[in-house]
């Protein structure tokens, strides 16, 4: 049996317990899409800040893992908080979704909707710090840097850049402007 031919087969057996599974909860010949604990659409970013996009319509799952340079996964949503995803590269795992945003693996890996990390340039350290943890970032302030754009005090740079997807909770370092020292000066 190719190994084509066995994932073939796990995800038409994980699409007939779904359906099963309905019919017996539902009691009805006509089978109604399950509807999970969250929007399952979106951009989501493991542990190491690797992204996954997430496409789902009615029963299907799509994962596109073109971010990481992968295959995209498909499967089916079993519940209100399950979904079974075949990774073409990989195996089959079963995922389960915890709100608000979360998938967790049955490989012990998980994955939290991604959020854009808020532009803070031009800040003071004090408001940085604090538009960065209300949006669920950790704030690294990471001293100074010479910058003739911003007055100093206010933040010249950060990283990641302003709209990037992480994981939320994720570090976001910034660093205030400062002058040059003489004799070069700020033109």
């Amino acid at each position: 049996m190719t190994r084509l031919t066995r994932r073939i087969g796990t995800l038409v057996a994980a699409i007939t317990l779904t359906g099963a599974a309905l019919l017996a909860t539902t009691g009805a010949a006509a089978v109604a899409h399950p509807t999970t604990d969250f929007d399952l659409n979106g951009t989501y970013a493991d542990a190491g800040n690797n992204l996954a996009t997430i496409r789902n319509t009615g029963t299907v799952v799509i994962v596109d893992l073109a971010a990481p340079g992968r295959p995209d996964g498909h499967g089916v949503v079993v519940d209100h908080a399950t979904i079974f995803v075949d990774f073409p590269d990989d195996r089959s795992y079963t995922g389960v979704l915890v709100a608000p945003g979360t998938i967790r693996w049955s490989n012990s890996t998980e994955w939290t909707k991604a959020k854009a990390v808020p532009d803070v340039s031009g800040l003071t350290v004090n408001g940085a710090t604090q538009a960065l943890a209300a949006a669920g970032f950790t704030p690294n302030w990471g001293g100074t840097v010479v910058n003739c754009d911003y007055a100093p005090g206010q933040v010249a740079d950060q990283s990641p850049r302003a709209g990037t997807l992480v994981r939320p909770g994720s570090a976001v370092r910034f660093r205030t402007a400062t002058r040059p020292t003489p004799p070069r000066v700020c033109e």
